[in-house]
């Protein structure tokens, strides 16, 4: 021992002898003879004569290295944990901060409206009906003013959605400040605002309704950007609480007579409900009510009674007159509550052209919901609700739809206006393309690479209108109208003719959307007679909803000898998945993995892969898009069954065996 411990132990050793008390000095470092540092226990005994004089000390060591590097591993790990525990606890405290505001960002979105910031209807209704608890317990007086924009659906016709959108910011931003921060100031739909004052006398109410037509009368467009927006102006109903009414609904009814009356006398200008001056028979409140469909429902009562009185709900058994109203009204939301399912799901894909903006709710038993889904995605539905709840839960499927459909609104209609018309002009052409058949075709062949022998030719379908000369854009508007089974079965009705010109032994390629085989009509197509030559190309860009319903139906056809194609295999969702659920006859390959395969070595081996499933399972291969010698011969050399592609043929529009 050296240094400072063996000052140490001289210390403890005199200290005994002094004490004639024994003495420890645990967990010194020490050297031995041989350099090794340990860790040892030092322990002094006294000696003592017979005298009772210390005589000197006796110095015990023990070598406790061993269990000093096991404490020591012991305080570092517990060091470590406490650490991780320190971390861990921030971490935690860094989520719960993080969810804390997420939840209130989400509380704070159900309830505001998403272009002027302002609360939605719900929210409003919430506060109005507490404050009215409130000052009915105090006896105390408030106001509630309707707010419309004036010519303002005329606007947007005019200038477009952008600039609707901002003014209705601005008119927003021009009533928050003319009232009181504790006012609350509400969107109530469309262009209409609804204003509660809050501890406000009658005349106190009419001064502020005068003061909010003013200050958005004073709205100018200083933004800068160039952009020419008309100035607005505003019309008012005003209420008193409880001169006018003793709940919000009462409120709300008289103002928006008030407000009527605003309307029809001249606009710009304020009007105080008086009972003497409005009667059922001179004044309509429907402008504050948004228009419901409900069609084939037995809920139709119950329905009403809940959604007042902030819809105006019409219910319709018969849907063929359904579509006819919808045809005449623009109803901001469908609700199909048929007994079959399925019939509600072909009527909401029905009325898409009529109202394709509408909100879509779908009811459905719970007993088989996958089955009474089927459909739904070319019904565009945004809600579902089960039968046994319909009633209760209808109001806010219809609040949260409408609040996510304005939010998805102004995320895609940064080109509004313009993509309105478009749509418009786009559903007038398609529907002369389908009723006049304005459809030509034409044929590109498929060849055995070997002989060079014709064995088939594929229909590519064209448009003679110059807006839909791409087959992806007519289909796409027809997805979009809740036409496609209308157009696909136009499209076959035309193809078809060519198998009166083709030999015999030569099939015909149609090209089927996934969508179509959900038509019931598709089992009774008119080529049910030539089914053994025609081949059905399926394309993978599109994908399958459901399999299995999807599955049946192609069996069903398969029964009646149609042959079926999987298209494009390698650019599509599920791949060979497709191709084993369903077992087609034939596979294309994408032409963007022929393209060049001459050139693309591991192109070429997964290519000889699939040959080899096919050969497999007895499906034949078609190499699609081949355009050069060298990859006519490298697909072949490949064992590709069937070839086809600019270095065969391009497609012809004339029917194929005419002179």
């Amino acid at each position: 021992m050296v240094g400072n411990g063996a000052e140490r132990a001289m210390e403890m050793a005199r200290a005994c002898m002094e004490s004639q008390k024994a003495m420890h000095l645990a967990e010194e470092e020490v050297r031995n003879q041989l350099g090794d540092q340990l860790t040892v226990m030092l322990s002094y005994l006294p000696v003592v004569n017979e005298q009772g004089e210390s005589v000197g000390v006796i110095q015990c060591c023990r070598d406790v290295s061993a269990e000093a590097r096991m404490q020591g591993r012991y305080r570092k790990l517990l060091g470590l944990e406490r650490v991780r525990a320190e971390n861990l606890e921030r971490e935690v405290e860094k989520r719960t901060r993080e969810l804390t505001l997420a939840l209130e960002e989400v509380t704070r979105l159900s309830r505001v409206d998403p272009l002027t910031g302002m609360l939605n209807r719900r929210a409003f209704t919430e506060l109005a009906e507490q404050a009215i608890k409130v000052a009915r317990r105090h006896r105390r007086s408030m106001g509630l003013l309707l707010v419309d924009i004036d010519f303002f659906k005329k606007v947007n016709d005019q200038y477009g959605h952008m600039i609707g959108d901002k003014i209705l910011v601005a008119t927003a931003d021009a009533m928050r400040s003319a009232v009181r921060d504790s006012d609350p100031v509400a969107r109530f739909g469309g262009e209409e605002f609804v204003i509660l004052l809050t501890e406000t006398e009658r005349n106190a109410v009419k001064m502020v309704g005068e003061r909010v037509r003013a200050y958005v009368a004073e709205i100018r467009n200083e933004s800068g950007d160039g952009e020419i927006w008309p100035e607005p102006t505003v019309s008012l109903g005003m209420t008193v609480f409880p001169d006018h009414g003793d709940s919000l609904d009462e409120l709300i009814n008289h103002a928006d007579k008030a407000l009527y009356r605003a309307k029809e006398t001249g606009r710009n200008r304020a009007i105080m409900y008086t009972p003497e001056d409005f009667t059922e028979e001179t004044v309509s409140s429907s402008i504050s009510r948004r228009p419901v469909l409900v069609v084939g429902s037995t809920h139709v009562d119950r329905f009403a009674s809940e959604l007042e009185p902030g819809y105006d709900l019409t219910g319709v058994d018969d849907d063929d007159k359904a579509l006819e109203l919808c045809e005449r009204n623009e109803y901001e939301v469908i609700v199909a509550d048929h007994a079959d399912p399925q019939d509600s799901v072909e009527f909401l894909r029905r009325s898409q052209r009529h109202r394709p903006e509408a909100l879509r709710i779908l009811i459905i038993d719970n007993k088989d919901v996958f089955a009474e889904m089927r459909g739904a995605s070319l019904a565009r539905v945004d809600s579902f609700l089960l039968r046994e709840e319909a009633v209760e839960h209808i109001c806010p499927a219809i609040d949260d739809g409408l609040v996510r459909r304005e939010q998805d609104r102004h995320r895609v209609m940064m080109k509004a206006d313009s993509v309105r018309r478009l749509f418009s002009a786009r559903l007038s052409e398609l529907d002369a393309i389908i009723k006049e058949r304005q459809i030509d075709f034409a044929y590109q062949p498929i060849v055995d690479p070997r002989t060079c022998e014709v064995i088939a030719y594929e229909a590519l379908c064209r448009a003679r209108h110059p807006i839909f000369r791409n087959p992806q854009v007519l289909f796409d508007a027809a997805i979009q109208s809740g036409q496609l089974w209308d157009l696909g079965r136009a499209a076959r009705e035309v193809s078809i003719r060519a198998l009166d010109k083709l030999p015999p032994h030569v099939k015909l390629f149609m090209n089927l959307h996934p969508g179509e085989v959900e038509d019931p009509e598709l089992l009774n197509f008119r080529g049910s007679e030539f089914a053994s030559r025609i081949v059905f190309e399926i394309t993978e860009r599109a994908s399958i909803p459901d399999y299995v319903r999807f599955k049946d139906m192609i069996s069903s056809l398969g029964e009646l000898g149609y042959q079926f194609a999987i298209d494009d295999l390698g650019a599509g969702y599920a791949g060979l998945n497709a191709v084993a659920l369903l077992s087609p006859e034939f596979i294309k390959i994408d032409m963007a993995m022929v393209r060049g395969i001459n050139q693309a070595p591991h192109r070429a081996k997964l290519i000889r892969r699939i040959v080899d499933f096919a050969n497999d399972i007895g499906i034949r291969l078609i190499a699609e898009g081949i355009e050069t010698v060298e990859e006519a011969e490298t697909i072949t050399g490949l064992g590709c069954h069937l070839t086809q592609g600019y270095f065969y043929g391009r497609p012809e529009r004339k029917i194929p065996g005419q002179s």
